[in-house]
């Protein structure tokens, strides 16, 4: 984790997976909260993956009245929908956003008041052999990263994931074919991109070898000139 100044960036942990068990070990107390938040994230990327199927059915209904009659009806029954499905969306990311900041926040709470009981419990010998900007770095930017961590990036995670899985299902349900062809250009894409970065790789490597090597050579016969000039 990060530290304040004058200490290195980007420490490592000593022992990832036993931090990573006291983290799980201390969120134990926040499962129902968790698991509510990140239904409700699911909930809300399925509605946003199913939404544009049903806006499709309003185009094709508009479509249809302008060479026919207008069902306004209809018309009216779809955007209805669509605008429960929407408005539903954004209630579930919105209660699924106070959730996730109410465990975040009440998590990094109680890290710091046991981050205290165990800072009154330390010998005045601590204080001596550590500086008083990592002690108090570890209280203030360690905590608040991993609420910020805990608030942004695990709902994310589930509806990213949620929207990719959703949005292939959506692709294959409309248009089978259309789906095969767009994810296979995407991974020819996605190869193709990577032989010519290897291949730029290579060039760019021996172009900046080739100019040191000039750049030295000039340098080294500059050198030698101004020697011969002086003698």
């Amino acid at each position: 984790m990060m530290r304040g100044p004058g200490a290195g960036a980007g420490e490592k942990a000593k022992d990832f997976k036993s931090a990573i068990k006291r983290l799980l070990k201390e969120l134990d107390k926040f499962k129902i909260l968790i698991i509510i938040s990140l239904i409700l994230a699911i909930l809300s990327s399925i509605l946003s993956i199913f939404a544009p199927n049903k806006l499709s059915d309003l185009t094709d209904e508009i479509q249809k009245g302008l060479m026919f009659t207008m069902n306004m009806d209809k018309i009216k029954q779809i955007a209805l929908f669509l605008t429960g499905l929407y408005l539903c969306s954004a209630l579930f990311n919105y209660i699924q956003a106070i959730c996730m900041t109410s465990v975040a926040n009440n998590f990094a709470r109680n890290l710091r008041r046991g981050i205290s009981e165990k800072i009154n419990k330390l010998p005045l010998k601590y204080f001596d052999k550590h500086q008083a900007g990592d002690t108090l770095s570890r209280v203030t930017n360690d905590v608040d990263t991993i609420a910020q961590t805990m608030n942004q990036s695990l709902a994310s995670f589930v509806s990213s994931v949620t929207l990719f899985l959703g949005t292939i299902i959506m692709m294959f349900y409309t248009n089978w074919i259309m789906a095969i062809t767009a994810i296979f250009a995407s991974l020819l894409g996605f190869v193709r991109n990577d032989i010519y970065i290897k291949k730029l790789s290579k060039i760019l490597y021996c172009k900046t070898t080739r100019a040191r090597k000039f750049k030295w050579a000039y340098r080294r016969n500059l050198f030698w000139t101004k020697c011969c000039k002086s003698i």
